[in-house]
């Protein structure tokens, strides 16, 4: 039996380009990282107001990651970040109509793969998958507790 490691890493890496090329074809190519999941979102929550704090958190991303992806955002029109009525101190995320476009572009993207991707997987692998991968995570987090403390000492 291979390493399933090293197979995970394989797939990982044929999903990526697989996913570029697509993305191209939707025209969503700048999308496929952090900028989709804003702009999906913020779509998610159009009766809401979005802070960026709600991002980082959202994203699970420092302060100024969060800061210099708005930044490349706003740069390229996606969205538009407004100070709050009711407190200035915070800033509201909203989408521009080239953002919202793009939002739809996207999820034609997402689903496009998914159809791709799941085609011939039946309900019970694709439950058997999500089961490991969710193992896997816990997994991860033991490790990466376990070497904070470690550190920490």
């Amino acid at each position: 039996m291979k390493n399933p490691i090293m197979q995970v890493r394989h797939f990982l890496n044929q999903l990526e380009h697989v996913m570029d090329v697509t993305a191209v074809k939707y025209d969503v190519k700048h999308l496929g990282g952090p900028q989709g999941h804003v702009i999906l979102f913020l779509t998610r929550h159009p009766d809401r107001e979005i802070s960026i704090r709600m991002i980082e958190e959202e994203l699970k991303i420092s302060k100024s990651v969060a800061s210099s992806l708005i930044k490349r955002m706003v740069k390229n029109g996606f969205i538009e970040v407004v100070p709050s009525q009711e407190d200035k101190r915070y800033k509201h995320v909203y989408l521009t109509e080239l953002g919202c476009q793009k939002a739809i572009a996207y999820q034609e993207f997402l689903d496009a793969i998914h159809l791709q991707l799941l085609k011939d997987v039946s309900i019970d692998d694709l439950r058997l998958s999500y089961t490991v991968v969710k193992t896997l995570e816990r997994n991860i987090e033991s490790i990466l507790e376990a070497e904070t403390e470690k550190g920490g000492q």
